[in-house]
């Protein structure tokens, strides 16, 4: 897939890179999404942007996984 391609997003801005995360996001690819925020969060420390949606991401991630361990049919939870 295309947004998976490092060496296209780390040529971008942050500004850009920040919605290319976003897109993967959309596209349901949240590993790259994180990977884009992760290498925005140590190149670029003073981008708050970047931290906010990598926690906003990473929140959303913990809530998915609550939900699949409450929802398990062979926890039986």
């Amino acid at each position: 897939m295309l947004l998976q391609k490092a060496a296209l997003w780390r040529r971008l801005t942050p500004e850009d890179r920040l919605r290319w995360a976003e897109l993967a996001q959309m596209a349901e690819d949240t590993a790259t999404a994180r990977s884009i925020l992760d290498s925005l969060n140590r190149e670029q420390p003073s981008c708050i942007d970047a931290w906010q949606r990598h926690l906003e991401l990473l929140s959303i991630l913990d809530l998915d996984r609550a939900f699949v361990r409450r929802n398990d049919p062979i926890r039986g939870d």
